[in-house]
């Protein structure tokens, strides 16, 4: 059962804000910093000698790493869901090219995806057992939703001229799903049962017509939950699907560059083992379907890729380490200390972005 509006009229502008500042020199990357005590980001730019510049953000409550920050060119994705007192959220648009960052206040209570589609974006939050979905244009304005009952939709994924999106159903039940959603109207065009399927990442990788994603817990023989080790291949034509192997546990996170996708081995908390202990990143060829995995540290928070560069995020709360691999041949180019935020307010690592 669906619910489907589209081609809302009277609908307000909501709050928006840009911050227009030129970017640092030198900058080669930017480690996010957030907090649900304070009520501000902090961004640190880094080049090659350490950090060149320090910013904050007026957005509380980015998501702790590892987390979804979504790529579309220049263009980083990414929201602020406040905390439970100051009960505000805001997507945010980063602009690699030029640093400005803006924002639109959104009425969800909170938003766990956002993909950039038709000169817009697309939001997907739940709520009383349903997935809801929203379409705004660039101007932040309603323009189309759809409520999709007894599923709750964790990651959008634009991918040329489709929109993907990965849930679960609710009810207890592992079988995880996949929808291909009109990227206008949001109804809902294919639908594939992904089973058995516990929960993925909050990331997903689109190359040459199939959708790339973890699986990172998953239910075993024993009926219980525990680390997934598995890649999954799901071709756009035909939405069948195939399964990757992996050698290191709980696969979390996704970025591909070339030929090669790589996968972060980490999870949102100690449940299954010491933090201290996701430090792995695996490797996938694209040509050959052959998987590596290499050490970078732990506990890891984030990946991202640059051109022929992989940017790896490790740390705790006081520090984080930011170090640049040759996605080639693994060997590290530089590792460089980024500390934590001081001032009021206990600040967290919230995700990597890469020039």
């Amino acid at each position: 059962m669906l619910a489907l509006i589209v081609g809302l009229s009277g609908c307000a502008t909501p709050s928006a804000l840009t911050i227009e500042k030129p970017c640092p020199e030198g900058w080669a990357a930017a480690v996010l910093w957030s907090s649900e005590t304070a009520g501000r980001s902090e961004v640190a730019f880094v080049g090659e000698s350490g950090v060149v510049e320090q910013r904050s953000w007026p957005f509380q409550g980015l998501g702790a790493a590892p987390n979804a920050l979504t790529r579309s060119g220049a263009d980083v994705w990414m929201v602020a869901n406040g905390n439970t007192i100051r009960d505000r959220t805001d997507v945010l648009r980063f602009t690699t090219a030029s640093c400005a960052l803006r924002s639109w206040r959104v009425p969800e209570q909170a938003v766990w995806s956002v993909a950039e589609t038709q000169g817009g974006f697309v939001t997907t939050d739940a709520l009383n057992g349903a997935a809801h979905l929203h379409r705004r244009d660039r101007e932040g304005r309603l323009v189309a939703e759809n409520v999709v009952e007894g599923i709750s939709l964790t990651t959008l994924v634009a991918a040329d001229d489709q929109l993907l999106a990965l849930g679960n159903y609710w009810g207890g039940t592992d079988e995880g799903l996949l929808l291909e959603l009109d990227p206008v109207s949001l109804a809902v065009k294919r639908r594939i049962d992904l089973s058995p399927l516990m929960s993925t990442g909050p990331q997903a990788v689109s190359v040459g017509g199939v959708l790339y994603f973890p699986i990172t817990t998953a239910t075993g023989e024993d009926g219980g939950e525990h680390e997934g080790r598995t890649l999954v291949a799901v071709s756009l034509r035909d939405l069948s699907a195939k399964r990757v192997p992996l050698d290191s546990p709980a696969p979390y996170l996704m970025a591909g560059t070339g030929d090669s996708l790589f996968v972060g081995h980490t999870f949102i908390n100690p449940g299954f083992r010491e933090m201290s202990e996701y430090r792995f990143v695996s490797r996938y060829d694209l040509r050959t379907g052959g998987v590596e995995t290499f050490e970078v540290g732990g506990p890891l928070r984030s990946i991202a890729v640059a051109g022929s560069s992989l940017a790896v995020l490790t740390g705790d709360s006081d520090a984080v380490m930011v170090k640049t691999y040759d996605a080639a041949s693994m060997k590290l180019i530089s590792s460089l200390e980024v500390p934590r935020p001081s001032g009021s307010g206990y600040f967290y690592p919230a995700g990597l972005i890469v020039r």
